[in-house]
């Protein structure tokens, strides 16, 4: 209520605020809820709850599958690994061998030309064979170790790039690069 002062005679007049009609929802709050209204926000809440637990188990599945993935693609780059390693020792020890049999074909060859028996020249023909064999098998090894790198490579983006398609919400880390 306002207070005003009429001009004239001094005396204090109320006025009324005018009030507007209760709104439509004010009725509805003021009226008690009925079986239907009840029975349909029970049913709302239980469509709720259902739509949630879903989406919890799908995030879980999710993030199990994402789990199983990365534990499958650490074994795998684990094992190439190993093989990598046992590849890279066996071309050590070719080369370490091919150099030997060089030295030892260098050696026949000054001893050829110095006057070595005509017999022995065979022995130096032989050596020269088995050197271009190894030279030969070094040379496939390196070309076949190449490859391989190259393909698990391939295999490592493919796998990848698979990962971060499948996965929704970067669930795993893609960062993780397997050492050559």
């Amino acid at each position: 209520m306002k207070k005003e002062e009429s001009s004239g005679e001094g005396r204090t007049k109320l006025r009324r605020k005018q009030s507007s009609p209760p709104s439509p929802g004010a009725r509805d709050l003021a009226r008690p809820p009925t079986i239907t209204d009840i029975y349909h926000s029970a049913m709302e809440k239980a469509k709720n709850r259902e739509e949630e637990a879903e989406e919890a188990k799908e995030e879980e599945e999710e993030s199990e599958e994402g789990k199983r993935l990365a534990i499958s693609m650490a074994t795998k780059a684990t094992s190439l690994a190993r093989e990598l390693k046992s590849i890279k020792s066996d071309f050590c020890f070719m080369q370490e061998r091919c150099a030997l049999l060089e030295e030892e074909n260098q050696r026949l060859h000054d001893g050829f030309a110095k006057g070595i028996r005509p017999e022995e020249d065979d022995l130096v023909l032989i050596l020269q064979d088995s050197v271009e064999e190894k030279d030969d098998k070094i040379t496939r090894s390196k070309q076949e170790l190449q490859q391989r790198s190259i393909v698990e490579e391939e295999k490592t983006e493919v796998a990848s790039d698979k990962k971060d398609g499948d996965i929704d919400g970067g669930m795993l880390c893609p960062e993780a690069e397997t050492e050559s």
